[in-house]
């Protein structure tokens, strides 16, 4: 149910094979190239509760659209 993949080599071309981990509620991408239009996908996942997306290149017209779509989502975007 977690999957943390802070700071590896992912980028938008693993999308696909995370969308289909129909479990994951927490799934962290920060530090990762994963893109904001990638992120937008992720965040449409029914089963997922916590994405972080600190240290992406996610803009923060991206945050406000995920925000805005899933209430329901807790997203980090900024890491101590």
């Amino acid at each position: 149910r977690l999957l943390d993949l802070k700071a590896t080599d992912i980028t938008d071309a693993c999308v696909e094979d995370l969308m289909k981990m129909s479990k994951l509620e927490d799934l962290s991408v920060a530090g990762t190239k994963i893109s904001g239009e990638s992120l937008k996908k992720l965040a449409k996942m029914p089963s997922l509760k916590q994405l972080n997306v600190a240290n992406t290149s996610a803009s923060s017209d991206v945050i406000d659209e995920i925000y805005n779509a899933r209430e329901d989502l807790e997203v980090t975007e900024f890491e101590n």
